[in-house]
């Protein structure tokens, strides 16, 4: 997947991942994410990753070693919490796979462009805090 510099198509491909992966759990938080390249993060990995080799999707998926929000409350992480994060990726990966091959056609036609409102129709809305 290389379109760093593809504009649109660039901007839609690099939120798809992270709003199917939302869908999925509610270990990851898609309004948390953060899709700018702040300048205390120009030597990183994923920056560089994304620049020198054209990566669209080069992430940084960070986890707290004590717990995440749930609601009002701070719950713990398990070593389940961790597997089952995994898992959602991996179904992630294989569905943001076969959501790209359906609407490559739509990307081409309206340069990468998909109104928010399609966007949230293809990928869902964010998993409920349990």
């Amino acid at each position: 997947n290389k379109a760093a510099n593809g504009g649109f198509c660039s901007w839609t491909k690099v939120r798809l991942l992270p709003r199917i992966l939302s869908t999925k759990t509610h270990l990851f938080s898609y309004k948390d994410c953060r899709f700018r390249v702040e300048s205390d993060k120009q030597r990183t990995a994923r920056v560089i990753v994304w620049r020198e080799f054209e990566v669209t999707n080069s992430f940084t998926l960070e986890s707290s070693f004590y717990g995440y929000n749930r609601g009002t409350e701070i719950a713990p992480l398990e070593i389940e919490d961790y597997y089952r994060l995994g898992e959602a990726l991996i179904e992630s990966l294989l569905e943001y796979h076969y959501l790209l091959l359906s609407i490559e056609n739509e990307l081409i036609e309206t340069r990468g462009w998909l109104k928010p409102s399609r966007l949230i129709s293809l990928t869902g809305t964010p998993a409920a805090v349990e």
